[in-house]
């Protein structure tokens, strides 16, 4: 694991002191070491988390022939495909790591190396008999890339920090990002929030020409949600341990330092949990994180819970709500981007923790989006009814015109025979804060990125016609990759730490995609419940049922109630005062009464008022 740097010029910008000023900029990801590459039109390095081999892992990695890589992430099967390196083609290694496996596959099968790989990675491969650079990123987005290219100078890093160190200044803001940021609160690749900096996608290569200056990207992976009808002579929980526990057991193995575990004591750390002490992994070390307000705040006691079950060695941080606020000057700056998801802090908190004993820890990222949580089994309850009575429906001709607009929509999908067509034509998503009418009414630029298409255009691209299987795929496109794992990359490399998700190894993700509905979110038969086979899991595991049937909570913050205090005054200081850099974006009328609405209680505003104080603190520290 590690952070990683690159830049391409005609000019002399490609030296020792430019691309040590990117790695120096990203020192957190990698602490232990670092290394360059350099010649007059190319200069790349990395800053090393030694997590494999140790003594001689060190990067960049060249060959005679001058291929040269810099490689941030962990391969998990690259044990198996070194083996095959060395049966095929005799290749003699010089380290023990998974880095020169990489450009030895690159040497042997070209680009087609990547469907080999199974790990999370952002690569940059330098071939100077082709006059070119390579950068690629994982299949599910687990690791983040950044590149930067005005028609001369191509730069690239794993945070756009490095970036920004060496340009001359800063690039205008990119106000459509914002846009975008208003409703979605993260912003979707391949947007930043600066103009000319962009976000390598998942599953996707980037080759870039030195010669020419020409740029082309492509995708080599690709997923779609079809859930196939169930099959009685399968047995899926049998089949969904097997792939869980490989992916559990690959991470583990592929480390030579101690491995940990962040474990809240809901459904999906727990079930990480439970399959590493089934590895036979010794000195499992867990660590969870609580607010001092206790109550819904604090997961303390199902962490314990689960702690004792598997013998761990248990740590926890409690936190409150000075110790949250004193973090987001920390926070902003380690997320280059103004991501509103106020866990981010909670996690980065617990990540501190875990570093102190470990390099590497396992988190239960994902699950929701692959298996079917965030109680989406209430809407396949509804879904359901729906299908059932859909020509009933259709039939009442009289009730569209008492129907909510929203459900005149969904009213005419049935009645014209295009019932899988209902989330296509709505904007539905996790996230959803104002649509292009309500901004328009508060934001003084103009609004000219349509988020409702944004969204519209994800559920465009998935193929199946069930409703259930279109929301996952776009809550896998978007939301998982642009929040979830971009603050969880984010806030454990800004501890030196290394985060590993075993839930969405590519071929957990590929065999869950056509797992039957009735394995996710159970059916009329059965009985509806999110992440039917992770519960059924548990319970083969004898996991007590206190565990497996709580409510799903994530990280909840205290964030309302903190408004009412002395928080509250903080945070209207600073969103209100005369230079804030929010009132060059929104109506300063709107920011008053959205703060008066959250004094008197009302949650949504009260989540806003939290969204904009994010987005004045980073332009507080990356403006300035």
């Amino acid at each position: 694991m590690c952070g990683i740097a690159g830049l391409v010029s005609g000019s002399n910008d490609c030296n020792h002191e430019n691309i040590t000023m990117m790695l120096d900029s990203i020192v957190h990801r990698g602490p232990d070491d670092y290394g360059t590459y350099v010649n007059h039109s190319i200069a790349i390095g990395m800053r090393r988390l030694s997590i494999i081999d140790l003594e001689k892992g060190k990067q960049p990695i060249t060959l005679p022939n001058g291929k040269t890589i810099v490689f941030n992430g962990e391969i998990y099967n690259y044990k198996k495909l070194r083996d095959h390196l060395q049966s095929e083609f005799y290749v003699n290694f010089k380290t023990n790591s998974d880095t020169e496996v990489i450009l030895w596959l690159y040497e042997k099968y070209d680009l087609l190396f990547l469907n080999l790989l199974e790990g999370m990675f952002a690569i940059c491969i330098y071939n100077p008999e082709a006059r070119k650079i390579i950068l690629a990123r994982d299949r599910v987005g687990i690791k983040p890339l950044y590149y930067f290219f005005d028609g001369n100078r191509f730069l690239f890093a794993s945070e756009i920090k490095a970036i920004l160190k060496v340009l001359s200044s800063r690039p205008p803001i990119n106000y459509q990002a914002i846009n975008q940021l208003m409703t979605l609160r993260y912003i979707p690749a391949p947007e930043t929030i600066w103009s000319n900096i962009l976000k390598l996608a998942p599953a996707h290569y980037l080759t870039f020409q030195m010669e020419t200056k020409q740029l082309e990207i492509t995708r080599y992976w690709d997923f779609h949600f079809n859930s196939a009808e169930n099959d009685p002579k399968r047995n899926y929980l049998d089949e969904f341990e097997d792939h869980f526990h490989c992916s559990v057991d690959k991470q583990l193995e592929a480390s030579d330092v101690p491995v940990g575990i962040l474990l809240s004591g809901g459904l999906d750390s727990t079930a990480v949990a439970v399959a590493a002490k089934k590895s036979k992994h010794s000195n499992l070390s867990t660590f969870n994180i609580f607010f001092e307000e206790g109550g819904i705040y604090s997961e303390r006691e199902f962490a314990m819970t689960v702690a004792n079950i598997i013998k761990s060695n248990h740590k926890e941080i409690r936190i409150g709500r000075h110790e949250f606020i004193n973090t987001i000057d920390e926070f902003v700056w380690h997320n280059d981007e103004p991501l509103a998801d106020l866990a981010s802090i909670p996690l980065y908190h617990v990540c501190k923790l875990a570093s102190k004993d470990v390099k590497v820890v396992l988190a239960g990222e994902g699950s929701d989006e692959i298996l079917g949580g965030y109680n989406i089994e209430q809407l396949a309850k509804k879904i359901d009814f729906l299908f059932k009575y859909k020509n009933l429906i259709s039939r009442a001709p009289l009730v569209h015109h008492l129907l909510p607009k929203k459900y005149k929509t969904i009213f005419n999908c049935i009645k014209d025979d295009r019932f899988s067509d209902i989330f296509r034509s709505l904007p539905l998503h996790m996230t959803y804060y104002a649509n292009s009418d309500q901004k328009r009414e508060f934001l003084k630029f103009p609004v000219i990125t349509s988020s409702e298409k944004f969204i519209q255009k994800l559920y465009q691209q998935t193929t199946s016609p069930l409703l259930i299987d279109q929301l996952m795929e776009v809550y896998c496109r978007s939301w998982l990759v642009d929040d979830l794992l971009l603050k969880a990359d984010k806030m454990s490399m800004a501890s030196s730490l290394e985060l590993r998700v075993p839930f969405l190894e590519h071929t957990i993700l590929e065999w869950a995609s056509t797992l039957p509905l009735r394995f996710k979110v159970g059916d009329s038969k059965v009985g509806f419940q999110s992440k039917r086979i992770l519960k059924l899991y548990l319970k083969r595991h004898s996991i007590p049922s206190h565990i497996i049937h709580r409510p799903k909570r994530g990280f909840p913050v205290p964030s309302r109630e903190w408004l009412k205090g002395d928080i509250g005054g903080i945070i209207e200081k600073s969103i209100c005062n005369r230079e804030s850099f929010l009132k060059s974006m929104i109506k300063e009328q709107f920011l008053k009464d959205t703060i008066n609405k959250a004094k008197m209680g009302n949650a949504s505003s009260a989540d806003r008022v939290w969204f904009f104080y994010i987005i004045e603190k980073w332009f507080q520290k990356w403006m300035v």
